[in-house]
């Protein structure tokens, strides 16, 4: 059994764009509670904060309260949403120079000049707390590559996941699923940093939320649960069902059936 080591994190969704806030910032939401009761089930020791950092603030779709409502009077039908773990005192309204932030690289963001960003706006927090951003900006990839998913900046102690190339939009795909796509790719990038943050190693196990080597969307696709080879008995072969088409609903960590076959 692996010994986890104890973390202090800041997450943080920093949408700059509207409708970008509108459509995915509940359902990022519900992905950082979702990797937060996952690795709960090893024993991990995670200190969170979190803040939503976007134009707008959220607001559940009417339609989706009435469900809600309905769930609570059908025996097992209660379900937790993002909205549910939202309180005011963790919205914050954008007020990031847009300026400050951009790269070198086209019309990419600078990814450290964002966390610094963002640490102003939260305010004073201690700097052992690594701040884990979500943001919809590309942000600026090495030379000769076309984009990245995430970096993680040492000096600063942070890591930035650019939502933008996650989203079916960005390839021109066609996507009835479009926002649970962007939650489930977003979700195996949060799992994989911060399964690296409490001392979990990574593998060479596409299959594993721990694979190493993520260069692209489809990696993030293939991603389904945690490998044996981690010997996490609390974890192996766990992932998350989704099936609910809501994607702002907090899904319980469930074990995969296929997942000794894939592996």
């Amino acid at each position: 059994m692996n010994e986890l080591k104890p973390v202090k994190m800041i997450q943080a969704l920093a949408l700059f764009d509207e409708k970008t806030a509108g459509d995915c910032g509940l359902a990022l939401w519900a992905a950082f509670h979702e990797v937060e009761e996952f690795y709960k089930r090893a024993g991990a020791r995670i200190d969170y904060q979190r803040y939503f950092i976007a134009p707008v603030m959220p607001a559940a779709p009417f339609l989706w309260n009435i469900a809600h409502l309905v769930g609570r009077f059908i025996p097992g039908g209660q379900l937790q949403r993002a909205m549910d773990v939202l309180s005011s005192d963790q919205t914050r309204p954008l007020k990031l120079d847009d300026q400050l932030a951009w790269g070198t690289r086209g019309r990419t963001y600078d990814q450290s000049q964002l966390a610094l960003a963002v640490r102003n706006l939260i305010g004073p927090v201690g700097s052992d707390y690594h701040l884990m951003i979500v943001t919809d900006r590309l942000i600026t990839p090495p030379p000769k590559w076309r984009y990245i998913i995430w970096e993680t900046l040492e000096m600063v102690n942070a890591s930035v996941i650019s939502a933008t190339p996650l989203d079916p939009d960005y390839w021109r795909d066609k996507d009835p699923d479009r926002v649970l796509t962007v939650k489930k790719r977003a979700r195996a990038a949060v799992l994989n940093i911060t399964g690296g943050l409490i001392g979990l190693k990574h593998c060479d196990n596409p299959a594993c939320f721990l694979f190493d080597d993520v260069d692209s969307v489809t990696v993030l696709d293939e991603m389904k649960c945690i490998g044996p080879e981690h010997n996490l008995n609390a974890l192996d072969g766990y992932g998350f069902n989704d099936r609910q088409k809501d994607p702002t609903i907090i899904e319980p960590p469930a074990l995969q059936p296929v997942a000794k076959r894939v592996l």
